[in-house]
């Protein structure tokens, strides 16, 4: 839980977005963002805190940090960063792969996949690597897991979802 952090220096921070989730732990929205903001507090400029910049909330939350922040975003093209464009997946203009070739179901995952890729490019990986993990990794069990096709209609376990935005998000993509 980032709330007991104190030393917590991660090299590369992501923050995929920021839903009212847990409200009844942090008892507010405030709280709640405050607790996830937790993890770029001890970050320097030589760290990477990776950013959903679709929603400006969270754009605008990305400047509270220290670190090198890099954006990623589906539905908006970034000036640098990973984006979606046209059903294909970019980082700073350069062409990684097809939307298409994850392989794990959901548009949620193609902002999964944006906020991989940015973070590998921080890291210096190779497209080569990138592509490879994204066109093989299936997911894991309970997160959007395809379980079985009957009648025409295709069945998971979402199970995992914490709220009623993350099931909508991941069905709506699908």
């Amino acid at each position: 839980m980032l709330l007991g952090i104190k030393e917590l220096h991660p090299h590369v921070a992501v923050l995929t977005n920021i839903f009212s989730n847990h409200l009844d732990y942090h008892k507010t929205r405030e709280n709640y963002v405050n607790a996830k903001m937790r993890i770029t507090m001890n970050q320097t400029a030589d760290d990477f805190f990776v950013v959903n910049f679709d929603n400006d909330e969270w754009k605008q939350l990305s400047e509270q940090s220290k670190a090198t922040v890099v954006p990623f975003a589906r539905e908006s093209i970034t000036d640098k960063g990973a984006y979606e464009r046209d059903g294909k997946l970019y980082y700073n203009d350069e062409f990684i792969m097809d939307a298409d070739d994850i392989k794990v179901p959901g548009k949620q995952n193609v902002e999964n996949a944006l906020a991989a890729i940015a973070t590998a490019k921080a890291l210096g990986k190779s497209n080569f690597a990138i592509t490879t993990v994204l066109e093989t990794f299936k997911g894991v069990r309970h997160r959007l897991q395809f379980v079985l096709e009957s009648d025409g209609r295709r069945f998971y376990n979402d199970s995992k979802a914490t709220d009623i935005e993350a099931t909508q998000i991941c069905f709506g993509g699908v």
